[in-house]
């Protein structure tokens, strides 16, 4: 430590906040930083002491491989005390990435419905196409666009049908694109 400044905060006083926000679900340092000044359990864990958001930050930043210790040195002080049995692993509060979303799940119901939708705009597209040549006989349209169009249309329909036929031939209930 340096000879000039504040003294520095115990590191038994900032694990032993650390363990309080573990045990009352508190990740944030500015959180633990609020508890130090109006929480009474916190006031006396720590002997009134008070260390900022930074601190507590830099603190658990700095000592992430004493944490890892600690976490490790409990677990085996359970495991001696025959509170785990170590055959049974549980993960509390873990978050996984799914990919199961509304629009990539597939259903028949959904794949029929979805089915009937591109008909309605193919026929659509369709009868706006003859109203379009119709009502505009003299000017001249750009054929090309309209049958691109036109084709990822029926793309999308046939893709939605082999869909289907795989769901039926596989026997499946839902799927996922």
């Amino acid at each position: 430590p340096k000879a000039t400044g504040r003294p520095s905060y115990d590191p038994a006083d900032l694990l032993k906040l650390y363990l309080y926000g573990y045990f009352q679900r508190i990740r944030s340092s500015r959180r633990l930083e609020a508890e130090c000044q109006r929480n009474v359990e916190v006031m006396w864990l720590l002997g009134r002491l008070a260390p900022d958001f930074k601190t507590i930050a830099d603190f658990r930043r700095d000592n992430s491989a004493a944490f890892s210790a600690t976490c490790r040195a409990f677990v085996q002080f359970c495991r001696h005390a025959g509170l785990i049995a170590g055959e049974l692993v549980a993960i509390d509060g873990s978050k996984f990435q799914a990919v199961a979303s509304n629009r990539k799940h597939m259903t028949p119901k959904k794949l029929k419905h979805q089915e009937a939708a591109l008909e309605k705009r193919i026929e659509r597209y369709l009868a706006q196409l003859d109203e379009a040549d119709r009502g505009e006989e003299g000017e001249s349209i750009d054929r090309s666009a309209v049958q691109a169009t036109l084709r990822e249309l029926q793309v999308k329909k046939a893709n939605n049908q082999t869909c289907q036929l795989l769901m039926e031939a596989q026997g499946l209930v839902q799927h996922i694109v």
